[in-house]
């Protein structure tokens, strides 16, 4: 579940760092960057976009566009990466990362809810 996988990531890996990396060289080493995203960022988003059409054909979740919802479920994790290596140090600009996370899977959860069926009880 991302509540729990996104603020570990975030905490204990390197990931933030290389988010870093690549967004500084993406314009001395666009290689590079491009190697990186079409290695990792193109699979996972390939993956979960797959997971969210399969969702949404069977009616289980709403993402009428599951490739934009894909970068919008990872968006979150994106930025807070990059908040927590640029301003982490920095105690009046640190994130609760359970919280938001927690916060952001509720969101989802209303977001992507299916609706409800025609003539339904409300």
């Amino acid at each position: 579940m991302i509540a729990a996988f996104a603020p570990e990531l975030i905490r204990k890996s390197d990931v933030p760092k290389l988010m870093k990396v690549l967004v500084g060289d993406a314009t001395t080493f666009p290689e590079v960057v491009r190697a990186y995203r079409r290695a990792v960022l193109d699979r996972l988003l390939a993956a979960l976009s797959a997971l969210l059409a399969r969702g949404h054909e069977a009616g289980e979740i709403h993402a009428p566009d599951p490739v934009l919802t894909a970068r919008l479920v990872i968006a979150p994790v994106a930025l807070s990466g990059l908040w927590q290596v640029m301003f982490g140090k920095d105690r009046t600009a640190r994130v609760d990362l359970d919280a938001l996370f927690s916060l952001h899977v509720d969101m989802l959860s209303r977001a992507l809810a299916p609706p409800e069926p025609a003539g339904g009880s409300k």
